[in-house]
């Protein structure tokens, strides 16, 4: 029943059994282990009933921690894995676009999909997730995690094929998500000189004016992403009370707001507190007045304070675990760019905005990605083996590159 498979925490925790002796803890690994420990620890202490469902949903921590600890202690990847599971998401995808049927009666009978209908309400496919969005911020960590690894693999040339094909699963899911995390890892690979600048500014101009052009003169034809993208470049407080951003940005300030409002600032309310402390949160925090919600969205706005999880995780985890939960967070985040500036400075800007937009959005603590990619980062040993393809091997290089003794 979740939407999160729970495949790779499982084998995480097969090879971390299996692999024992190659596994050291420094300090930040044990700071971790404690913290998703006292998360998952951390019950309720406004009243309410703790149901399984709650804890079923907040043992986040603790299945993600193995995660990182397999990609923190892996001795090698080999390229040509990801250049395979491009390529099998790539023909699911044409399964789904031309068979969607099909698509549902075989891989719909290992995933739980809630939107498979390409081209409803401007939607794109779902292909190997439960919705577009799933799909089109995954094919962003590929991206991402392809770029990390070909700067790691020092001497070999950057994999741009795979960033392409990253690239182009994203767009066939028309996932916001991921076209917004796209356009600010654009602008992280820039160096602000006043030239970059001012290509910058140019550069939003352009896609503003071309939006704008589109949306006047064949606005059926614009994907829902592309519009919401322009109408955040040109009313950014629309955007949010108009569409289910405005969820997720609510949810974080109201997580946020829990600092300062709140009855527990400092431990927070503990997991399962958001139905007996949401609604009264959400009036003390003034967000309703602030953000001009249409009627639909305000009335959502309401009811979705009443669950069990908010769409935003930064939020769930401030709202629950108060000021130490937010210090994790920044914690995370210093880690996140210390180890990314060591690969590269552009590594260290992407990996921060990957991660921030992971905890911004409602996609829950356990999404393995961005844990897997901590853990790379944090991989002292690991040894890149390049794909086949790409890389053209003397005979007297070959145990070498291919890491054989």
């Amino acid at each position: 029943g979740s939407d999160i498979q729970p495949l790779a925490g499982f084998f995480s925790m097969v090879w971390l059994a299996a692999n024992s002796n190659r596994v050291k803890l420094d300090h930040f690994d044990l700071w971790l282990l404690i913290f998703a420990l006292l998360y998952t620890l951390n019950f309720d202490r406004t009243g309410g009933e703790l149901s399984s469902q709650v804890l079923r949903k907040h043992i986040n921590m603790l299945y993600v921690y193995p995660i990182y600890l397999f990609a923190k202690n892996i001795r090698y990847i080999k390229m040509d894995v990801f250049q395979i599971v491009l390529f099998l998401t790539l023909t699911v995808a044409v399964l789904q676009s031309v068979s969607p049927g099909l698509h549902g009666a075989t891989i719909g009978q290992i995933l739980r999909f809630k939107d498979v209908e390409f081209g409803a309400s401007g939607r794109g496919l779902s292909i190997l997730a439960p919705e577009p969005t799933d799909m089109g911020f995954t094919a962003f960590y590929y991206f991402v995690l392809v770029s990390i690894l070909s700067l790691k693999s020092a001497g070999y040339k950057k994999y741009t094929l795979l960033k392409v094909v990253s690239v182009f699963l994203a767009l066939l899911t028309l996932s916001g998500s991921s076209i917004f995390a796209f356009f600010f890892a654009l602008f992280a690979s820039l160096n602000f000189t006043w030239r970059k600048a001012l290509y910058s500014i140019m550069t939003i101009c352009v896609v503003v004016i071309a939006l704008q052009l589109a949306m006047t003169n064949i606005p059926e034809s614009v994907p829902r992403p592309f519009v919401m993208l322009h109408t955040f470049l040109i009313d950014p407080l629309a955007l949010v009370g108009s569409t289910s951003l405005g969820y997720r940005a609510s949810h974080f300030w109201l997580g946020l707001s829990s600092l300062v409002v709140g009855d527990f600032p400092i431990i927070g309310s503990g997991i399962g507190s958001l139905r007996e402390q949401g609604s009264e949160l959400l009036g003390r925090s003034g967000i309703l007045q602030f953000v001009p919600f249409t009627a639909y969205y305000h009335a959502g706005m309401i009811s979705s304070v009443t669950g069990v999880q908010l769409s935003s995780s930064a939020g769930q985890l401030t709202l629950e675990m108060g000021l130490i939960g937010l210090l994790a967070l920044i914690i995370i985040f210093v880690r996140l760019y210390h180890l990314g500036v060591k690969v590269d400075a552009y590594i260290g800007k992407l990996v921060v905005i990957a991660f921030a937009l992971f905890v911004f959005q409602s996609f829950p603590l356990s999404y393995p990605p961005p844990w897997f990619v901590l853990g790379i980062l944090a991989n002292r040993n690991l040894r890149i083996i390049p794909p086949r393809m790409l890389v053209k091997i003397l005979p007297s290089q070959s145990k070498l590159v291919y890491g054989f003794r």
